[in-house]
């Protein structure tokens, strides 16, 4: 042995993925962490993502103790805004019942990379404002809608979103031919998910599964449902 070698500590590898429990498990966390899932989540919560520079991921679900649900029908524009200064973040979802309004998207529009973006509830809808508000955004690829209400007029309005190429709906109210037409409009779209459909019976000769991906063809074959 060499008596210049020098003992090398090993370099322990950064947390990529992490599922906490409330604010406290939070804290606690890595800050190389890359991908975090909260449960028991609050607002308050949001402040403390700044700690990860390296984040990319984050989902959560409300808190329900303590008025946690009402925290979040409550939250504002303001307390969205830490999620601006987590410079990598590129997925969210955040946990019903988060309002999403016009204020709060317009303060998402600053996260620059973010490219996937999660909305549920049924207090959620997606009109023509909704849609002009996402389209300020500058990387949204990905459209996730869990539970929401769409309207025809908002699905076209999704035109204006240049980068968007990939819609999920999920057990959405106000789907018909009409919304289907509406969506054949979006030019740009590439993938289109369909994972439940809440209550609009499948029309004959389309394929079953879970999602459900219509081709080209199957959705021209949408625009003629009642």
């Amino acid at each position: 042995s060499s008596a210049g070698r020098q003992s090398q500590e090993p370099v322990a590898a950064p947390i990529r993925s992490a599922h906490v429990k409330g604010t406290e498990d939070l804290k606690k966390l890595d800050p190389q962490t890359v991908r975090i899932h909260i449960d028991e989540a609050l607002p308050s919560d949001l402040a403390l993502l700044t700690r990860f520079p390296q984040l990319r991921i984050v989902s959560m679900n409300p808190k329900f103790a303590g008025g946690g649900q009402r925290k979040w029908a409550e939250a504002t524009a303001l307390d969205l805004e830490p999620l601006t200064k987590c410079a990598n973040l590129e997925h969210l979802g955040l946990p019903f019942p988060a309002r999403l309004d016009e204020g709060q998207l317009a303060m998402l529009a600053m996260c620059a990379k973010l490219r996937s973006f999660r909305m549920k509830g049924a207090h959620i809808a997606l009109d023509p404002a909704t849609a002009k508000a996402l389209a300020a955004w500058p990387s949204l690829q990905e459209l996730q809608l869990l539970g929401t209400t769409v309207h025809a007029d908002g699905l076209s309005a999704l035109q204006a979103c240049a980068r968007l190429d990939t819609l999920e709906l999920h057990e959405c109210d106000g789907l018909d031919g009409e919304s289907f037409a509406a969506i054949t409009s979006v030019a740009q779209l590439k993938e289109l998910r369909l994972l439940a459909l809440g209550g609009l019976e499948r029309p004959a000769g389309l394929p079953e599964g879970n999602p459900w991906q219509p081709s080209n063809q199957q959705l021209r074959l949408l625009r003629d449902l009642p």
